[in-house]
């Protein structure tokens, strides 16, 4: 299954926090098939609140969709987001 990831971060080291949950994904979830570069946007929403870092990643995937969303969650923690 093909899926499209939006990787953001806006706290600490944005672009090492991006390659780090780049980097776990490509290990338990599937290799990229096409990415876009990194782009810097203004938060929506909330304004006071620092600029994010935003990417999007394609990927080919065996986990089907509750299973990839476990998994993804488990990265958010790793990579340092809490809710």
């Amino acid at each position: 299954m093909k899926v499209i990831l939006i990787l953001g971060s806006n706290i600490g080291n944005r672009l090492q926090n991006l390659k780090l949950a780049e980097k776990l994904i490509m290990k338990f979830v599937g290799v990229p098939i096409r990415e876009t570069e990194a782009v810097e946007t203004y938060p929506f929403g909330v304004k006071n609140q620092p600029k994010f870092l935003n990417k999007a990643l394609l990927i080919d995937t065996l986990h089907p969709p509750f299973e990839l969303l476990s998994i993804l969650k488990w990265i958010e923690k790793r990579v340092g987001r809490y809710r």
